[in-house]
């Protein structure tokens, strides 16, 4: 399988801490919960830097929604990002995700991503012997849970290698 392995700049990696806080600033507003419990500033911060990375590779503008949580997808094309930080992990797909959404697998820190593969959500959830319930203790929450081995390969067209400008602060004093 192709890996495309993706190195965010530093000045990317602030900005999308920033989306990303702004994010769960949001969420605390509504008085919504973190579903996980646990680390939610990072699970934040690491969701913004992979969805920003992917905008990257897709060669399409980042978008700067908050809680779209089974809303739109992420990106154009109906690409959903779905990071870990484990390359062991496998790539979940939620019961509540559309059935056109592809769901694409990213691992790592910011500074060495790395974009494993993709799979269909509506074809994952034809898949009774992926699903998992719901364990809290073991940090297992109810889904889909796609083999590594069953991802399909990204496509050919992706911008690798691309040099992607700074960020502009100045949207955000706006």
């Amino acid at each position: 399988m192709r890996y495309i392995n993706y190195r965010m700049s530093r000045e990317w990696e602030r900005w999308a801490g920033y989306l990303g806080i702004d994010r769960l600033i949001e969420n605390r507003r509504k008085g919504l919960q973190d579903r996980a419990g646990f680390d939610s500033e990072v699970s934040h911060y690491l969701g913004a830097c992979y969805e920003v990375a992917g905008a990257h590779l897709w060669n399409v503008c980042v978008s700067y929604l908050i809680n779209t949580l089974w809303g739109e997808a992420d990106l154009p094309g109906n690409w959903e990002i779905r990071g870990t930080q484990s390359d062991r992990w496998p790539l979940k797909v939620r019961p509540t995700d559309k059935d056109h959404f592809k769901c694409v697998r990213v691992t790592g820190p910011p500074s060495n991503m790395r974009f494993h593969g993709w799979y269909s959500a509506g074809e994952a959830k034809k898949r009774p012997e992926w699903f998992q319930e719901e364990n809290k203790s073991k940090r297992v929450f109810g889904g889909f849970y796609v083999p590594n081995t069953e991802l399909l390969p990204l496509p050919d067209d992706l911008a690798v290698g691309c040099v992607v400008p700074p960020p502009d602060f100045t949207m955000l004093l706006k």
